[in-house]
């Protein structure tokens, strides 16, 4: 049998989203509900696209994105209950800051990439019919493994 796993990805999460509004406001044009009452609290799904991003297993800088959008989704939820007062126009410098931080974490990796070394704490490595090289200019370096591979290994 050859069966596909499903994850929940950006575009499922968008075209979700697009689902429920269509859903809703039809169900506002025939006056069964408001509309405008629900749609008050359409954070809540920012709320829900970054938690999704955030606990997405795997690499990638999709978590503290997710952790963003999470953050920003609440604080404009809590806004629209009144609970607190907040203006997302307010923290508008904090996208500067976030492009700041990212361009600046990129070019430290970069330059040690370019090098050839890494700054992670631990290497592995394993050679296939031939050898490997690996640098490494870790301030914290733990220590690594090698092993040759071979038909019989896994």
């Amino acid at each position: 049998m050859n069966e596909k796993k499903y994850s929940m990805t950006s575009q499922a999460v968008i075209g979700i989203v697009v689902l429920l509004l269509g859903v809703i406001l039809t169900l506002g044009n025939f006056d069964i509900i408001e509309a405008s009452s629900v749609l008050r609290f359409w954070p809540a799904l920012l709320v829900l696209f970054g938690m999704l991003k955030a606990l997405q297993p795997g690499p990638g800088g999709g978590r503290l994105f997710g952790a963003g959008v999470t953050v920003v989704g609440i604080f404009m939820l809590l806004g629209r209950l009144d609970i607190i007062w907040f203006d997302l126009w307010d923290l508008w410098p904090l996208v500067l800051i976030a492009v700041g931080a990212s361009l600046v974490l990129k070019t430290g990796r970069r330059s040690a990439e370019k090098r050839g070394e890494s700054t992670e704490q631990y290497l592995t490595g394993s050679a296939v019919l031939g050898g490997i090289e690996q640098r490494n200019s870790s301030l914290d370096f733990r220590g690594g493994s090698a092993r040759p591979f071979s038909a019989g290994s896994k």
